[in-house]
């Protein structure tokens, strides 16, 4: 493997490590963090040689592999660390800081999503997986407008629509 190809899939474990993460806010400590992190990129490393050699996932971005792998990783971890007392807690709710932070990095993941999505890919198949990147964030926002207008009662949009 060379060096560039290496440091992309580190890339894309950590960014799985970090999906686990945002799901993990406020029920674990960091030494517990770094414990999950140690013991997920192990598991992600095995998961993606099985999808890529036994199962031959077509995943260009990695954006099969590293979503759902991370989402469900966190979950389990979620249902491992949880506390009964904290489910009906009233700070276990959104904050505005908390919001602020989402928004950043929603932002961060607009700017380099694409190049991230298409890092693997060479020549032609790199800009399409460029180009329907950016249409698809694009028909997702669209989306998250219309239905955060029709949902909300006041027609207004909201970044934390509350059902």
């Amino acid at each position: 493997l060379s060096l560039s190809y290496s440091l992309v899939l580190s890339d894309f474990a950590a960014a799985a490590v970090l999906i686990t993460f945002g799901s993990m806010l406020g029920r674990a400590s960091p030494f517990q963090l770094f414990g999950i992190a140690i013991f997920e990129v192990i598991f992600y490393s095995a998961n993606n040689a099985i999808n890529d050699h036994v199962f031959r996932a077509a995943d260009v971005g990695g954006s099969m592999i590293i979503h759902s792998f991370g989402a469900y990783f966190g979950l389990a971890c979620s249902v491992i660390l949880q506390r009964k007392k904290a489910i009906e807690h009233p700070r276990n709710s959104s904050a505005y800081h908390s919001d602020m932070f989402a928004m950043i990095g929603t932002l961060f993941l607009w700017l380099f999503w694409p190049s991230f999505n298409g890092a693997l890919a060479s020549g032609n198949a790199q800009y399409r997986a460029i180009i329907n990147t950016y249409f698809s964030m694009t028909g997702s926002v669209i989306a998250t407008f219309i239905f955060s207008m029709a949902l909300d009662g006041k027609r207004k949009l909201d970044m934390v629509t509350s059902l």
